[in-house]
């Protein structure tokens, strides 16, 4: 399938899909179970425990014997208090993504970020990495804004964008993703770098899958 040069802009994950923050988050949050007495888990593991923000995040990695909303309360802040420090020891971005971005940003398409991540992490990230205009509007998990795979907050985007849902392609690499742009009505394109598989990714409304960034310039007409 080869999208329509219709398509204007292209609003992206970040954890996953931008950015390979998995051994930082892992790191952070065994930290934060180590304080409470109890045992890690293996990088691999977080996979699947990330996608819908920080408190799924701390429920996920307890044991189901401590998730409490006190117990994950206090995992979730210790977490967040250890990966204030430490969120960029080992985040890079993934191979191929400055080029993609770099290429989509001179050839006039629009870019924006949408993530579960809280608010101000997810621009430090989009700062630390990505020149400032690069992308028109980046957002991350706030008070009063619901998280993916509500797609509200990405129907917002597009509207102070001054884009038709029909314009966008949204990029992702969990299933959250996935149903949030199909939820929307965007074009979506799951990549198979991230955090969960093939099978995820079409069984929650991929119309498309790349393995390598490049690859997304095809379906924007630009290869």
């Amino acid at each position: 399938m080869t999208l329509s040069a219709a398509y204007k802009a292209v609003i992206f994950d970040l954890d996953g899909t931008l950015l390979d923050t998995l051994t930082d988050i892992a790191t952070s949050m065994n930290h934060a179970l180590n304080g409470l007495g109890l045992p890690g888990h293996e990088p691999e593991a977080y996979k699947l425990f990330v996608g819908e923000g920080s408190y799924k995040l701390a429920e996920r990695a307890l044991p189901e014997d401590r998730r409490d909303p006190e117990t994950i309360s206090f995992c979730e802040a210790s977490f967040l208090a250890f990966y204030e420090k430490h969120w960029r020891d080992a985040t890079q971005p993934y191979h191929g993504i400055p080029e993609l971005v770099t290429r989509l940003h001179g050839s006039q398409i629009r870019m924006g970020v949408l993530s579960n991540k809280p608010d101000d992490f997810v621009h430090r990230c989009v700062d630390a990495f990505f020149l400032r205009d690069t992308f028109d509007m980046v957002r991350g998990a706030a008070p009063g804004m619901p998280k993916k795979p509500n797609p509200s907050t990405l129907t917002t985007m597009l509207e102070r964008m001054a884009l038709s849902v029909r314009q966008v392609v949204f990029v992702g690499d969990t299933g959250i993703d996935m149903r949030t742009g199909r939820s929307a009505g965007a074009f979506v394109v799951g990549v198979t770098w991230g955090f969960r598989d093939e099978d995820e990714l079409y069984r929650d409304g991929a119309e498309a899958l790349i393995h390598q960034p490049r690859e997304l310039l095809r379906y924007l007409g630009m290869s």
